[in-house]
């Protein structure tokens, strides 16, 4: 076929030794691929997409899993400042530094205390400071830290809670509720 005989057609060329290639149009050179290379890309692109997707929902499934053992941690270590607080409101702790565990109960929790007692200015009161009636403002402050039982470096123990609190010297019990209810009295 020449370009007489389709006049679409045209020469574009020449081979080295005078023969021309006519009848070659310049925009009929298409790659022409076959169906099964676009479905191993398709196939190559889901897998990546699929891969990323996965590694990130694990990792939030990860983080979900961290977080929640935290609020646990944090409940409890918030139960038991409550417990101790609520118990040194009868009997208070020793004063100056003291550390102490929970026992059996609460494995890996601990906590450190620093009571002191502090004498509060009432100003205009001059008869109750002179009758030594007024009463001293214990101050407290507690930590709760957590390590969990196989201890590593990375697991090293952790503070969870602080509490900076007063407790006055008010009782919370009448002296008569206290023993009838045995509240305060070593056995």
């Amino acid at each position: 076929m020449n370009s007489r005989q389709n006049p679409s057609m045209r020469c574009v060329g020449e081979y080295p030794f005078g023969k021309s290639f006519c009848g070659v149009h310049h925009s009929s050179f298409r790659i022409h691929h076959s169906p099964s290379a676009f479905v191993l890309l398709e196939v190559l692109v889901s897998l990546t997409i699929l891969s990323v997707s996965l590694v990130m929902v694990l990792q939030s499934f990860t983080n979900s899993m961290k977080a929640s053992r935290h609020s646990r941690n944090l409940t409890v270590a918030t139960t038991l400042a409550r417990g101790l607080l609520e118990k040194w409101e009868l009997t208070p702790p020793p004063k100056g530094e003291s550390r102490g565990d929970f026992g059996l109960l609460y494995p890996g929790f601990s906590y450190n205390v620093n009571h002191r007692t502090e004498t509060v200015d009432y100003e205009g009161v001059p008869r109750m400071v002179e009758a030594g009636r007024l009463v001293e403002l214990r101050r407290v402050s507690l930590g709760i830290w957590y390590a969990p039982e196989r201890n590593t470096k990375r697991d090293a123990p952790k503070k969870l809670l602080q509490v900076e609190t007063a407790l006055t010297g008010s009782e919370r019990f009448t002296f008569g509720a206290r023993i009838s209810n045995k509240i305060g009295f070593e056995d």
